[in-house]
């Protein structure tokens, strides 16, 4: 009997490797399964751009319809907000589409789009909602929003996210506070993710500026790369923060940093469900981070980790108090929900789900 043909795919060979594997290894051995990135890990690759007018976007959109149409897939898993409008933008009029689900990282706009950027995303989901058959969504905002908008023709299911595994064997010390020549009244805070708009490190460096002008001693330690890194590194040297605030680029030990970080801190202006902050709810890391949609589905049993979003003042008194009050380090906070959002939680729902059926 001939296999169902599967295309599994997202904008990045990153995106798929970090948050994916599990569900690949197990889809391939059902299925005749492919999946495309935009480098040379998987079996197809397509030219990705984060710019969504980007010329490149629309060779890639031209490759992809080649591809549907030579290999005639029976269904398409989607992931990333480009490739899921791409693939679904060059399905529309083949004369045997396959199913397509697609599964919501965290949309880029809002109830009330605020900005020509957002506009044009809302746009984008809009214009194909008819080659959506199932669409996933891993938040209640993102939830409220697909049913608002109409945005799928099918189905539409809130899931918790894709789970964590849960890699906390990196156990290599880092001995960051002495690397950094800290004192032991300093604290240290950590924040991993793409160095970007959406993500607001800048906010962050503003914030712990701030902090110094007050005479408050604190370090900020950001891991990633990203489009921002140069309007970043000027602001730092603007604001003399070179011994405040360090870039430290990828790394790869992200437990080991969290293990030895006093306090995790996230100023994101928009997510799904974000990992960075599972990862540190499991080493028992107080948290502060922005009040959005899920950040609140994830910490809202735990209102002192929320402040307003995009508010320095209620950032920089939160931090205080969680210093003063000696509310910090490894182990501090337990987060009992944690356990809804692993792998082991959470993949035989998502994986019935993605071979099209009902958990």
């Amino acid at each position: 009997m001939k296999r169902q043909k599967i295309l599994y795919c997202a904008s990045t060979d990153e995106h798929l490797i970090r948050f994916h594997l599990p569900y690949i290894k197990a889809l391939d051995k059902e299925y005749d399964l492919h999946v495309m990135g935009n480098g040379s890990t998987f079996s197809h690759q397509a030219p990705f751009c984060k710019q969504m007018l980007s010329p490149k976007n629309l060779k890639a959109l031209i490759e992809i319809r080649r591809l549907l149409r030579r290999e005639q897939f029976d269904l398409v898993l989607t992931h990333t907000a480009l490739a899921s409008f791409l693939v679904r933008l060059a399905a529309k009029g083949m004369r045997r589409p396959p199913r397509i689900t697609v599964t919501v990282h965290g949309y880029l706009f809002a109830k009330r789009p605020r900005s020509v950027r957002e506009r044009l995303f809302l746009l984008c989901e809009r214009l194909v909602k008819r080659q959506t058959d199932l669409l996933l969504v891993m938040n209640r905002e993102d939830l409220a929003l697909a049913k608002r908008y109409d945005l799928s023709q099918g189905e539409i299911r809130l899931i918790r996210g894709m789970g964590l595994e849960g890699k906390s064997r990196d156990t290599e010390p880092l001995h960051l506070r002495n690397r950094l020549g800290l004192l032991p009244e300093d604290m240290l805070c950590l924040y991993v993710g793409e160095l970007s708009q959406r993500k607001n490190q800048m906010f962050l460096i503003r914030a712990f500026h701030a902090l110094r002008q007050r005479g408050e001693r604190a370090v900020l330690l950001l891991v990633g790369n990203g489009a921002e890194r140069k309007a970043l590194l000027r602001e730092i040297r603007r604001l003399h923060l070179e011994n405040t605030v360090y870039l430290l680029g990828e790394q790869k030990k992200i437990y080991s940093y969290l293990r030895e970080t006093d306090l995790y801190v996230s100023a994101s202006c928009s997510e799904g469900l974000p990992f960075n902050i599972l990862e540190a709810m499991e080493i028992g890391l107080p948290i502060l981070a922005s009040r959005i949609k899920g950040h609140e589905d994830l910490l809202g049993s735990c209102p002192d980790s929320l402040y307003p979003d995009g508010d320095e003042e209620a950032f920089c008194k939160c931090l205080i108090g969680r210093k003063r009050e000696g509310r910090l380090g490894q182990g501090s906070h337990a987060y009992p929900n944690l356990e809804r959002y692993r792998l082991s939680s959470v993949f035989d729902e998502n994986l019935a789900l993605l071979k099209g059926g009902k958990p």
